[in-house]
C-alpha cells in the first residue's frame, strides 16, 4: 500500500477541532470549510483523519502524525454488506448518516425505519419527538439548541426548530415507512406555558415545507391527529397521505386565518377527507355537521345547532348504510328542549331517542349527555314495538 501524509498547518488543525465541534456530518464541514479556505488547500481525506480524531479525542491539536497506510472506506465494500452495516446504526442517528453524502442518503432511505407510531409535541422552548418507544427532545438554548437522544444531551449550534426538522423530515420522506400514527401536538394545556408566538409561526412555516418522498408517492398512514395547528398546514400535511389508507383523521383547533374558508372548503373537498371512515373536527364550532356525515363515525364541536339542522342529519343517517357512531359536542350546560320537541321520535325516560332505519332490524339511538353536554347518535340492534 501507498503511504500518505497526514501533516497539516495548526491554523487548519485549530479551523477542523471548531467543525468538529458543531455536530455536523464530516462531509458538510469539510465543505463549509472549504468556503474559507478553498478547495486546494485541504483534501477532504486529510480532513476526515483530524475531524474524527477531534471528534472521538483521540488526539490534540499538537498531535504529530506518521505516515500511514491507505484505508478502505465503508464505499469501498459491496453495496449488501454497507446496507447491513447501516442497519446496525440506532435509528435516532440514521438522519444525521442520511446526510453524509448522497451514496448514504440512498443507503438510509433503503433501511425502513418499521416506527409505527410518531409523535410530536412543540411546547414553550422546546420540541419532542417520539419514534415508538424512542424520544428525542431538542431545547431551545440561549447559544444554540441542547438535543436528548438515547437519553444522552448533545449541543448543536443552530435553531432547535430547524434541527427538529432536519431529523423528522427525514423520517417523514423515507418511501418505506408504514405508519400507523402520526400524531402532530402544538397546543399546551391549560396548566402549561403558553407557545412563543414566534416560534410557532416559524413550526408553521417549516411544517409546510414537508414533502412526499422522491419518488413522490403519498405518505403511507393510517391514522393523522393534528392538534393546535392552523387549518391549512392541517391540510398540507393531509395531503401527503394516501386517500383510503389513511382511514382516520382528527383536527383540533381554534386558529382561524383570513382565508379560512376558502381552506376548510378545499379541505371538505379533498379525497382523503372524503374516503376517511373516522373524522374528528373540534375547535371550529360553525362547521356543519353534513360535512363529516359520510364517515362511518364522526365528531363534530358546535355553539349551537337548530332543529332543523337535527332533523337533517338524522335524515341523512337513516339513509347512511355504514354509519356507525357520532359524537356533536356542545358548550357546557346547553339547553336541548328545541332538539327534543323537534325529533318527535321514541324515547324513554332515559332521554334517549329511537328512529327505526328502514329495510332492517337497526334503528338510530339519540342520547343527550348533560356533563359533558354532548349528543350521542348510533346505530344498535333494537327492535322498536
Amino acid at each position: 500500500m501507498s503511504s500518505v501524509s497526514r501533516y497539516i498547518d495548526i491554523d487548519l488543525r485549530v479551523r477542523i477541532l471548531q467543525e468538529s465541534f458543531k455536530m455536523k456530518p464530516a462531509y458538510e464541514s469539510y465543505k463549509n470549510l472549504c468556503k474559507d479556505i478553498g478547495d486546494t488547500r485541504l483534501t477532504f481525506e486529510n480532513f476526515e483523519f483530524w475531524f474524527y480524531g477531534f471528534s472521538n479525542k483521540q488526539f490534540y491539536l499538537d498531535y504529530e502524525p506518521s505516515s500511514e497506510p491507505d484505508s478502505h472506506t465503508l464505499n469501498d465494500l459491496p453495496y449488501d454488506i454497507v446496507l447491513k452495516v447501516v442497519g446496525y446504526i440506532d435509528k435516532s442517528d440514521r438522519s444525521n448518516v442520511r446526510k453524509v453524502s448522497t451514496y448514504f442518503k440512498s443507503i438510509i432511505d433503503e433501511l425502513c425505519p418499521c416506527y409505527e407510531e410518531i409523535k410530536v409535541t412543540l411546547r414553550h422552548g422546546f420540541i419532542s419527538a417520539k419514534y415508538d418507544e424512542l424520544c428525542n427532545e431538542y431545547r431551545k438554548t440561549d447559544t444554540g439548541c441542547t438535543t436528548v437522544m438515547n437519553g444522552k444531551d448533545i449541543i448543536v449550534e443552530g435553531d432547535y426548530l430547524t434541527v427538529f426538522m432536519d431529523h423528522f423530515a427525514a423520517t417523514i420522506q423515507n418511501k418505506d415507512l408504514e405508519l400507523k400514527k402520526l400524531l402532530i401536538d402544538a397546543q399546551p394545556r391549560s396548566e402549561e406555558k403558553p407557545l412563543d408566538p414566534i416560534d410557532f409561526e416559524r413550526f408553521t412555516r417549516l411544517m409546510r415545507t414537508l414533502k412526499k418522498p422522491n419518488n413522490h408517492q403519498p405518505l403511507n398512514i393510517q391514522v393523522l391527529h393534528l392538534i393546535g395547528m392552523k387549518l391549512d398546514v392541517s391540510c398540507h400535511i393531509m395531503s401527503l397521505a394516501k386517500p383510503g389508507l389513511l382511514n382516520t383523521i382528527a383536527i383540533w383547533s381554534s386558529y382561524k386565518t383570513d382565508n379560512y374558508e376558502f381552506i376548510y372548503k378545499k379541505m371538505m373537498g379533498m379525497e382523503q377527507w372524503r374516503q376517511a371512515m373516522a373524522l374528528s373536527f373540534l375547535g371550529h364550532e360553525d362547521s356543519p355537521a353534513g360535512d363529516l356525515a359520510h364517515a362511518q363515525q364522526f365528531q363534530l364541536g358546535r355553539s349551537k345547532m337548530t332543529p332543523a339542522e337535527i332533523i337533517q342529519l338524522r335524515e341523512r343517517l337513516l339513509e347512511h348504510k355504514t354509519f356507525h357512531y357520532c359524537e356533536i359536542k356542545f358548550p357546557p350546560s346547553y339547553d336541548y328542549t328545541e332538539i327534543k320537541t323537534a325529533l318527535r321520535g321514541r324515547h324513554n325516560n332515559n332521554d334517549k331517542w329511537y328512529f327505526k332505519i328502514p329495510n332492517s332490524h337497526q334503528c338510530l339511538e339519540f342520547s343527550f349527555i348533560n356533563d359533558p353536554s354532548s349528543l350521542r347518535i348510533r346505530r344498535i340492534n333494537f327492535i322498536l314495538p
